[in-house]
């Protein structure tokens, strides 16, 4: 978990390197968060679905 985490932080770091401090186009920052085909937006949403159902597995199993 302590690894999915830490892939998780580093994917949002990225993220928001690249929607905020880039500055390549005069978008704004909330039209790349909603770029969904992207690597780096596509593997947020399943890293955090995968923490999700593990920390639930986790708790269910300790219960």
């Amino acid at each position: 978990m302590f690894i999915m985490n830490t892939g998780y932080t580093c994917i949002n770091i990225y993220r928001f390197v690249q929607a905020y401090a880039k500055g390549d186009t005069p978008v704004q920052p909330i039209y790349y968060f909603r770029n969904w085909p992207a690597w780096d937006n596509f593997s947020f949403v399943v890293v955090v679905t995968s923490l999700i159902l593990f920390a639930d597995a986790l708790v269910e199993s300790t219960q």
